[in-house]
């Protein structure tokens, strides 16, 4: 009997004696720090449940290892957002980006502060125009957040600023496909309307009306015109002279009843106007059409474009604003070359938005047509063997053109 009650005792004091040890706070030694020798032990959280007492490295990853129930739990990474801040402000854009990832990855608390710090910044360097600062941050953040729309608006805001126009009607057409919820929808559409009325009026003001009829004459062929646009592209077409073109323009509103009877009141308006003074006037014919015979692939058309005397083969395509080459095949023309640098741009690309060099070229030829002070972008892709780039919109601009897909030819007539 007295040797269980001491066994029971023993066992008793065994258990008291570990939970006071593992308890037990070591006081502060001379420099405010633990005692020497003393293992430090977490405090309770405020309920009284102990913290994490022992962390392991698990790839990279916290692992608290509570001293209670084993239970694991990942830590999520600190993000705070002064030093977001300080990473914009050294042009550390990578790395800031990357905290702002793991911020968003996380739902860190400061997720929706890095956010505005983000926007902000960006919308400092548009008031700035610091070109540099803008599209490597931008350019960046765009080839992982490609469809963020407050980020598109600012970058075709620069872009309109710095006075890319069809760069940044290539950004309205990325936040257009990627404004989902209503409120976007809203926000792009605003911000369209803001752009176009900036624009025109830029353009009108100055007298620049070629330019201005071939900036409508780009929203329709990337499909952001709207109604009240066309009848001002017809408008000016009316003006430039082509009254063929202007018609063509008004009777793609017939099967609009909103917009029929304005197209139709128009034309009757401008018809009457011009009716004496056509009368005064030799009709000039229509200039040449120059056939181009054209190469297949696949769904596209590969069309010859020569500098001097070296060629490029380039992918017709109406969604380009610029006409490009791969960095391959420019470095193989520009040997002999006259050709500027004019700097870097944002490119809306079917891989998203990328960054470029453009240089103006002297001249160029397509068939018996000769542009002169042409601007090529330069982009780091690979189009295969038999192409060399794109032929894009500030070429085609200057014709009025249709492909004959029975003969394979390209049909130009100068505007």
């Amino acid at each position: 009997m007295g040797t269980k009650l001491f066994f029971s005792i023993s066992i008793v004091l065994s258990f008291a004696l570990g939970w006071v040890a593992g308890n037990y706070s070591p006081q502060p030694g001379p420099g405010g720090g633990p005692v020497a020798g003393a293992e430090p032990v977490s405090p309770a959280l405020a309920d009284g449940t102990p913290r994490p007492r022992t962390a392991v490295n698990d790839g990279g990853a916290e692992i608290a290892v509570t001293g209670c129930d084993c239970y694991v739990e990942a830590e999520q990474p600190a993000t705070t957002a002064p030093s977001f801040t300080a990473l914009l402000q050294q042009r550390r854009f990578g790395e800031a980006l990357q905290l702002y990832r793991r911020a968003m990855d996380y739902g860190d608390p400061q997720r929706h502060e890095l956010r505005k710090q983000l926007l902000a910044f960006m919308r400092l360097k548009l008031q700035q125009l610091n070109y540099r600062d803008f599209i490597d941050l931008a350019g960046l953040f765009l080839e992982e957040y490609y469809d963020d729309i407050d980020v598109l608006l600012i970058a075709a805001t620069f872009n309109q600023r710095m006075g890319y126009l069809e760069e940044a009607i290539g950004l309205f057409q990325q936040a257009v496909l990627y404004a989902y919820q209503p409120g976007q929808k809203r926000q792009v559409a605003a911000a369209y309307d803001d752009f176009v009325r900036a624009v025109d009026a830029l353009l009108a003001k100055q007298s620049r009306w070629q330019d201005l009829w071939r900036f409508y004459a780009h929203t329709d062929t990337v499909g952001l015109i709207r109604p009240a646009d066309k009848i001002r592209l017809a408008q000016l077409y009316y003006r430039a002279g082509n009254q063929a073109l202007g018609r063509e323009v008004l009777a793609s509103l017939d099967d609009d009843p909103h917009w029929r009877e304005e197209a139709a009141q128009a034309l009757r308006q401008w018809d009457a106007g011009q009716a004496t003074a056509l009368a005064q006037e030799r009709p000039e014919p229509d200039p040449a059409t120059e056939t181009i015979a054209l190469q297949t692939r696949g769904e596209h058309y590969l069309v010859p474009v020569y500098f001097d005397d070296q060629a490029a083969h380039l992918i017709l395509d109406t969604g380009a604003s610029m006409l490009t080459l791969t960095r391959e095949h420019f470095d193989t023309l520009s040997r002999g070359l006259d050709i500027l640098p004019l700097g870097s741009r944002m490119f809306h690309t079917a891989n998203g938005v990328s960054n470029g060099e453009v240089y103006r070229v002297e001249a160029l030829s397509i068939g018996n047509y000769e542009l002169r002070g042409v601007n090529v972008a330069v982009l780091n892709m690979s189009m295969g063997d038999d192409a060399d780039g794109l032929l894009g919109m500030n070429v085609l601009k200057h014709f009025k053109f249709e492909i004959d897909q029975d003969r394979n030819r390209l049909n130009l007539r100068a505007r």
